[in-house]
């Protein structure tokens, strides 16, 4: 196998744009995804939780408010027992912020990024930018990189068998 076909582990060589992406796509900034991506494997955290990771961040005291109002981050209903052992609230990132993140992993690990239609980030009624379409056409370049290398790893599968 030439070493061109083997898979390599460059999970982040489109990190920007796959970010930039959802930011789009979410109307969320950078700071706040990076957010979203330290709680994903977190749990259930507390506000002092939050706190301590987002003071390496851009300062913003609103960002807890604004992802909870956006439902990024969702309160958690404790049963009593937790409540007795843990007297702070708690919170976890909601289903549509474990979707995002998700998503994100996905496109990182070579899942098309959609271009156009309902689920686009570029479907929006709004008028695109000029680097909005910067960035919708180096997506069409990322995903037909992708799919060549596809076809071609496919071939090469095909032959060997």
């Amino acid at each position: 196998m030439t070493p061109y076909l083997k898979k390599q582990t460059n999970y982040l060589k489109y990190f920007r744009p796959i970010v930039k992406y959802h930011q789009l796509k979410h109307k969320l900034n950078q700071s706040e995804i990076e957010l979203l991506f330290f709680l994903y494997s977190e749990g259930y955290f507390s506000k002092k939780d939050f706190d301590e990771f987002q003071e390496i961040l851009p300062w913003d005291k609103k960002r807890f408010q604004k992802l909870m109002r956006r439902g990024f981050i969702e309160a958690h209903i404790a049963t009593k027992e937790h409540r007795v052992q843990n007297s702070r609230k708690m919170y976890a990132i909601s289903i549509s912020g474990k979707k995002m993140v998700r998503s994100i992993y996905n496109m990182l690990e070579g899942k098309e990024i959609p271009e156009e239609g309902r689920f686009s980030a570029f479907s929006a009624p709004t008028k695109m930018t000029f680097s909005d379409k910067v960035l919708r056409n180096f997506i069409k370049i990322i995903n037909k990189k992708r799919r060549a290398l596809d076809r071609v790893a496919r071939l090469a599968n095909e032959s060997d068998d």
